[in-house]
């Protein structure tokens, strides 16, 4: 789960296993509160992918945020504002290619250093482990999906209404 308010980024990674849920996510979750406090909004791409995981995942008090902040107007799915304006709906990596934005990580580098991993999962520091390994690859990946989501959220604003411009012709 990541954060990113225009000047600093807060990525929280962690792990979901039968015994239980990281409380890693706990300081976004705080951090997201506090900025909704200030009046801020929150922009995410694919609302419902984002409320898919949540429930998913049983993280019930960040879905509830979530779900109050869509229900208060303080919540913009940046994928639907764009889609409205081209005319089709586009997932985060074909906006990215379409509008020229830059990554500096690619997602499938998670995989990759997933299927290289070598953990003994009855080992109990597994965890310190995985997150030594996968981390920094896992923050590279959010910073830039945040970077870009902010990005495309003045981009959408920005744009003419394509479909409707179309339309007109």
């Amino acid at each position: 789960i990541g954060v990113y308010d225009g000047e600093r980024f807060h990525v929280s990674i962690g792990f979901k296993t039968p015994e239980g849920i990281d409380d890693d996510y706990l300081e976004a979750s705080a951090i997201i509160s506090k900025r909704l406090d200030e009046g801020f909004s929150i922009y995410t791409y694919d609302l419902q992918l984002l409320k898919n995981f949540l429930s998913e995942t049983r993280i019930k008090s960040l879905e509830a945020k979530i779900i109050g902040a869509e229900m208060m107007s303080c919540l913009f799915d940046v994928k639907d504002k764009l889609s409205e304006k081209l005319g089709e709906s586009l997932p985060l990596s074909e906006a990215e290619k379409i509008l020229a934005l830059v990554r500096k990580s690619d997602p499938l580098d998670i995989s990759l250093e997933i299927a290289r991993l070598n953990i003994d999962l009855s080992d109990h520091k597994w965890r310190e482990r995985a997150l030594m390994k996968l981390g920094p690859v896992i923050e590279r990946v959010v910073m830039d999906d945040l970077s870009n989501i902010y990005l495309l959220s003045f981009i959408s604003e920005s744009m003419v209404d394509l479909k409707r411009l179309v339309q007109k012709f």
